[in-house]
This record gives structure tokens, sequence and C-alpha cells, in this order.
């Protein structure tokens, strides 16, 4: 499953490339992928809008879209058929966008020869914000294509794309069906009940989001606030709660109306802290910690309590701390609490560097492979020899998931001898960047 350095790659290829690019259509090839609308009203209601931010939180892509109203939408098309020249296309967009140009406020083009197709100005110039949550899940991809290559296998939604440069569509595919798009008539970045007052715009830089995406407005002031506290009651209703990245059987999926307010996802509104950003202490994670008898691996997989990490990513930060997959999580004590929390950070940091882990089916938003599975230490390397001291690395089923240690550097709790979760001295192997 791609998890946040892919995620985020990601992110960062299609923000580089769309950003002021403008929707021209949709096609829909597999309508349960896409949440909130149905296929035409999906097109409908896309259709002219223009890519404004691009964030992230966990393991979900998130896209603003700013879409004319209907009055504004059919001027665009009126004026596609009329306008003979590059006059006309100013008077057309600027009827979409709201920028009244000297045509349009004269009702005419340039050399007042011929009538401009434009809607009333004041119906203009209120365009709506529609956001797009896209979970890639297991075998998701994003990618940007120019039109005449063919259609990957399991290609389920198609945007055709306009001012994007050399790119003409954005294709998302996925063999396995799992992948969703969501459909939200309000920003999933809002004020939530695990922001503190004033802190917003600092959560959102620790976060990653971009400049750009940290403009004024209640939808960017808050990156974090999406993620809700694991402390207070959950107020999803039974049947919507559930976490889409963890085994079991999923909610019912719903629909929402596009038109009004609508829920966010409930695996996105649940979201814990983002990992690289200044919420994820060791204190912050004791506190979610705390009480907890689960495995610390089974642990760090619950995206209520680290956003965005996963399988590949626990392995290698459990391993880098010296912290054997199956010791409660509620009984590590602060410094390896302190050494897990900068273990996270400095692998994700070193993922996202390399543009994430490919083994079979990620690629970048470009169809790059990512270049970090040459330099895992333990994750899928069952029975090779550790980095760092030779032992053979060793699998565990956890949880439904299967964990990869060192035996010697990650002793369990009762053979560590001293700290509990402080793993045993080794002798260093090699000197390459993962004998740390």
């Amino acid at each position: 499953m791609p998890e946040l350095p892919e995620v985020e790659t990601i992110r960062r290829d299609l923000e580089r490339h769309l950003r002021g690019a403008r929707v021209a259509g949709v096609r829909v090839l597999r309508p349960e992928v896409v949440v909130g609308a149905s296929p035409a009203e999906f097109d409908r209601l896309l259709r002219g809008g223009r890519f404004l931010r691009f964030a992230r939180r966990g393991k979900y892509l998130l896209f603003e879209v700013e879409v004319p109203d209907e009055a504004a939408a059919a001027a665009l098309r009126r004026g596609r058929g009329a306008r003979q020249g590059r006059a006309g296309s100013g008077a057309a967009d600027a009827a979409l966008h709201g920028t009244p140009s000297v045509a349009s406020a004269k009702g005419c083009v340039p050399g007042g020869r011929e009538p401009a197709a434009s809607a009333p100005l004041g119906a203009a110039r209120r365009p709506r914000r529609r956001w797009l949550a896209i979970h890639l899940r297991m075998t998701g991809r994003l990618t940007l294509a120019r039109r005449h290559e063919p259609l990957p296998p399991h290609t389920h939604v198609v945007w055709e794309l306009a001012d994007a440069g050399p790119w003409e569509e954005l294709r998302l595919s996925d063999p396995r069906r799992f992948g969703r798009v969501y459909l939200l008539g309000r920003s999933p970045l809002g004020r939530g009940p695990g922001l503190r007052p004033g802190d917003g715009a600092r959560r959102q830089r620790d976060a990653g989001m971009p400049p750009t995406a940290r403009s004024a407005g209640a939808g960017a002031r808050s990156l974090q606030a999406a993620g809700g506290d694991p402390g207070r009651p959950d107020p999803t209703p039974p049947e919507r709660r559930g976490d889409p990245d963890q085994p079991g059987p999923r909610p019912p999926e719903w629909r929402g109306d596009p038109g009004r307010p609508d829920p966010i996802p409930p695996g996105l509104r649940s979201l814990g802290p983002e990992p690289l950003g200044r919420r994820f202490t060791a204190s912050e994670l004791a506190r979610r910690l705390a009480g907890r008898r689960a495995p610390i691996k089974a642990v760090l997989l619950d995206q209520r309590v680290v956003a965005g990490l996963g399988n590949i990513y626990a392995d290698e930060a459990l391993f880098r701390a010296r912290l054997h997959p199956a010791h409660p999580a509620g009984s590590l004590s602060p410094t390896a609490l302190r050494r897990l929390v900068r273990a996270v950070r400095r692998v994700l940091r070193e993922a996202l560097a390399a543009g994430g882990t490919t083994f079979s089916d990620y690629r970048d938003g470009l169809g790059r492979r990512g270049r970090f599975a040459e330099r895992l230490a333990v994750y899928g390397r069952a029975g090779e020899p550790c980095p760092r001291c030779g032992t053979p690395i060793a699998a565990l089923p956890l949880a439904g998931r299967t964990a990869h240690f060192c035996p010697r550097c990650q002793p369990p709790p009762d053979a560590a001898g001293g700290e509990v979760g402080r793993g045993a001295a080794c002798p260093r192997r090699g000197a390459g960047p993962l004998a740390r």
C-alpha cells in the first residue's frame, strides 16, 4: 500500500504540474470508485474547474478545485462555440473564473464587432470550491499522461486537462479497485477537535503543506485539524466507523450530496498527528500509547495514532530504534519513545528523498518507480543478513501483518535487560547508511 512517502511524492509531482490547470472533463469508467456523486454529476460539478491547492493528510491526497457556477459554466460552453480568436477566449475565461475583462464588461470583444458570450458578472464572481479526497489503498496509481498514450489496464477515472503544459490527462488506475475518490462540498482541512487555538498555520507547515497551500481562509488554517482526538468520543455513526487502512470488514460506502455540506470520510476525520510535524513528539506518542498492551508494530499501523505509517516504514523505524515489534506499546520507556520518534522521522525523510518504495505497483505522479527499496534494512528481507550485525532477519506474524526484525538488534523485552525497549548492543557491520 502506498504510505506517506509515496503519497507525498505523488502530491508534489501533481502540484508541480497541475497547479492552475483546468478540468476540461471527467470520464468515470468505474462508478463505484467515486463517492459523493454519480459519474454524470462528477463530470458536471468539476468541469471547467481549476486546481488550486494540493495537500496530503496521512495517506489521503487532497485537491482543492475552484469551479464555476452553472451560469458561468454555460457561458464558457457558449463562448467556445462563438469566439473567433484569443479575445473571445479571454471573455469566456473571465466569465468562468470571475475576472471581468474589458470585453465582458462592455458586452463585446475588442473592436466592438461581435457580442461576447458571458454570464452576468455578479454570478461569475462567485465560483465554488470543491475538494477531492483520494485514497489509493492497496494498488492505486495516479499518473499524468498524454491523450495519445494507451490507457493502462484497470483505469477507473480520467480527468481531461487544459492549461497543464504537456499533460492532457490525469488517470487513476487500480487493479484491485479498493481506491476511492471522494467529492466533498467543503474543506476537509477545517477546524476539528484535535486543534488547539492559534496553531493551525504552524501545523500546516509541519505537515509539509507548501506555502501556496497555506493561504488565508478557513480551510487553510488547519491541516492537522482533520485528525480527531482518540481520547474523545467518536461522533461518527456506528455504521460509518472503521479505518480503511486496517484489516477487517469495511463500513459501507456513503454517498453525500455534493451541493450541500457533507461528511468527511471517517478514515480522514480520525487521523492522528503527522509524523513529520512538530506535534509528533515523544510526549504526544506516550499519551497515545498509554495503557495500550497491543504490540508496538500493530499500534503504529493504527492511523488514529500516527497518520501515514504502514507496514514498510513501521518495520524500518522499529529496526532503527532497536525495538522489537512485539513490545507492548504502553510499556516503552521515555528513552525508547524518543528513539522511536527520531527513527520514524529519519526513515520517512530518506524515503521521501528517494521518491518512495516500489515493489510492484507503486509509481509516482509521472509513472516512475520509487528508489528506496534498495535501502531497506529489514522489510521483505527475511533470512537475509542484518546490515548491522549479520544475524538473519526474522519474520513474525503480528496483528494480521508480517513484522520483519533482527532478533539480535531488536530483542524481546524480557531479553533486552535493563530498560524496557532498549535493544541489546550488537557489533556494527559495514559502514552503509543503514548501519545506524
